[in-house]
Parts: structure tokens; C-alpha cells; sequence
């Protein structure tokens, strides 16, 4: 395990404060993100307003973003605390399944480059590296259920009045999601 030094954990604070400043004075809409603790420079929460003209469009999605000590060296790491139906989101941990955000990363990334890439994401999802084969496969072949789902999921877990809640195989079909989803078919 490496130390870091004094130096570089300045280095990562100076960094931070000057993103926190930049989207404070120069807010991207329907973005927005900060400290979950003033105090705290390297825990943040994240908000992202779903891309229009999407199933997503509804929706606010929240986010936590975890800073390594030697960011921007590193990347942070990036989860959905809202429950998202997409190809490269794994709705049980939040996980994004994001090049930039793991092997593709680079130090001239920034907070608002981050969200700005994960907003496109939710309108463009990569069906060839998903976190979640079968919704990626249901994206690819049947659209217009995956659609419905993830609206169904958007309303339901990303709107103000939400409740953060499991949506189960059982009860789904029930609650207006289409009922041959993911597991429930195969590709002939």
C-alpha cells in the first residue's frame, strides 16, 4: 500500500476546490454536484436530469462520487444511488460500467466532464461492454420493452416523490412493465 504524500493531497484539495468553484460559478444545466460534507472535499453527491427525448427524461438521478487521495491521477469512483434500468448501470450497486471511469481515464478529466459523459451515456448505452448483458440484449432486440421498462423504472425510482425501493421479477409485470423482460426470453 502507497503513502501518499502531503504534496500530492494538497495537490488533490487545490484540484477539488477549483471544480466545486467552477461548477458554482459556471453551472452546467442539469448537472449539478458538491460535497456531501463541506468539510469533506472528497465525498460528493451528484445530480443529473435525464436527457430529453429518452425514457429517462422524467427522471433526476442521484449519485455519490468518491475521490482517491492522488485524484486527478486516478479517477473517482461514480455510482447511481437511483435504481437506472440501462445496459451499463448495475441497478443492485449502482456501478457504472463507464471506459472513462475505469481504463480510459485521464488527469484532464474534470467533475463536470464526468457527469456530462454519464449524461450521454443514459441516451447512448455501449450493448458491446454492458454491466448488465441481459437489459443490453433486450436494448438491442427489443427496444420498445426496454423503453418501457426503463420509463417505468425513471418514474418510479428518479422523480421527486419517489421511494427508493427494490422493483422484484414478481411484482413488475403488475406494475406496468412489460412481463417478458430480460430473463424471461431468449434470441432465436
Amino acid at each position: 500500500m502507497s503513502v501518499v504524500s502531503s504534496r500530492d493531497l494538497a495537490h488533490t484539495r487545490r484540484r477539488l476546490q477549483k471544480e466545486l468553484q467552477n461548477l458554482t460559478s459556471d453551472p452546467i444545466e442539469g448537472l449539478s454536484a458538491a460535497p456531501t460534507d463541506p468539510s469533506n472535499l472528497f465525498s460528493w453527491k451528484a445530480t443529473i436530469r435525464g436527457p430529453p427525448d429518452t425514457p429517462y427524461e422524467s427522471g433526476t438521478f442521484h449519485l455519490t462520487m468518491d475521490f482517491p487521495e492522488i485524484y486527478p491521477r486516478a479517477p473517482p469512483i461514480v455510482k447511481f444511488v437511483t435504481k437506472v434500468y440501462h445496459p451499463n448501470i448495475d441497478s443492485e450497486n449502482g456501478w457504472i460500467c463507464l471506459n472513462i471511469l475505469i481504463m480510459d481515464w485521464s488527469p484532464v478529466l474534470t467533475v463536470s466532464t464526468v457527469l456530462l459523459s454519464i449524461r450521454a451515456f443514459l441516451d447512448s448505452p455501449d450493448t458491446d461492454d454492458p454491466a448488465c448483458p441481459g437489459i443490453a440484449k433486450e436494448y438491442v432486440y427489443r427496444r420498445e420493452a426496454f423503453d418501457q421498462t426503463a420509463r417505468y423504472w425513471t418514474e418510479r425510482f428518479a422523480n421527486a416523490g419517489s421511494v427508493i425501493e427494490d422493483a422484484t421479477e414478481e411484482t413488475a409485470p403488475s406494475q406496468g412493465v412489460a412481463e417478458n423482460t430480460i430473463e424471461d426470453w431468449e434470441l432465436v
